[in-house]
């Protein structure tokens, strides 16, 4: 415990030597404790126990109702629930997928086009480095990418949600010429670029590339990209590398974009 005195009173005392006594008139406080403030809501504690102990259903729902949230307590939920809910999607035994059977005749991109799934997803899902050689009868795990993207201007956060249900938010670093009205738009490509060299969604080192999603209409467009160096190349919104390849990985062209400015 400890006594604030004024500030303004402790100068005057200083500027005019003028001894001040106080007699029990002291405002005595806590001593501050940041990781109280703002005090957080019981479920939010709770959720924190719940994924510890891997009740991840249990903890989800607990913070369900806190996302909304604005502050600290809102992104704090949006956090934990992110970390619960992107393993649903990126864990391949966990991840809700369906099997494709591989048919004679199909190709890597032809199945991909079929499933709605996108090349790398599922290598990714299939845990192959390398894309082998399709075999007639092969099973692959594919699942259909009908993510939505919600870009959050004033809050400067992009998020994945599976139609109302959210899975995982990301902040946005930096933005160019991302305009003020609000947008409903879709992907239109997505890139991978190494070495300044763009990449085929087929080649070998597609995968292992930085990606760049291009978002947008006819008439204008933006990028989703990786933020190097400080620099914004084109207009658009920027993250950090594991967040934009991270992103990328779980949609695909055609996937919707909303542009929330007001």
């Amino acid at each position: 415990m400890k006594s604030i005195f004024s500030i303004s009173v402790a100068k005057a005392c200083c500027k005019w030597g003028l001894a001040i006594c106080l007699f029990g008139c002291s405002v005595v406080v806590a001593e501050e404790n940041y990781s109280l403030w703002p005090r957080r809501p019981e479920a939010l504690q709770q959720a924190a126990i719940l994924a510890a102990e891997g009740k991840a259903e249990e903890a989800a729902s607990m913070l369900e109702p806190l996302i909304g949230r604005k502050g600290v307590i809102g992104q704090e939920a949006r956090d934990m629930l992110g970390s619960l809910r992107i393993r649903e999607v990126l864990d391949p035994a966990r991840c809700a997928s369906e099997t494709y059977v591989v048919k004679r005749g199909d190709s890597w991109i032809g199945i991909s086009n079929k499933t709605k799934c996108p090349l790398d997803f599922i290598m990714h899902l299939n845990q192959f480095v390398d894309r082998p050689a399709l075999v007639q009868g092969q099973k692959l795990k594919v699942r259909d990418l009908n993510f939505r993207l919600l870009i959050n201007v004033p809050a400067k956060e992009l998020s994945i949600w599976d139609g109302e249900k959210f899975i995982k938010s990301y902040p946005i670093l930096m933005m160019r010429d991302v305009g003020k009205e609000n947008a409903a738009v879709t992907v239109k490509a997505k890139n991978a670029i190494e070495a300044g060299k763009d990449l085929r969604s087929y080649s070998p080192e597609f995968a292992a590339a930085d990606k760049q999603l291009v978002i947008g209409t006819k008439e204008r467009s933006w990028v989703i990209d990786v933020s190097k160096d400080g620099k914004m190349r084109s207009p658009g919104f920027y993250l950090r590398r594991e967040d934009c390849n991270e992103v990328a990985l779980l949609v695909r062209q055609g996937n919707a974009v909303q542009i929330v400015n007001k």
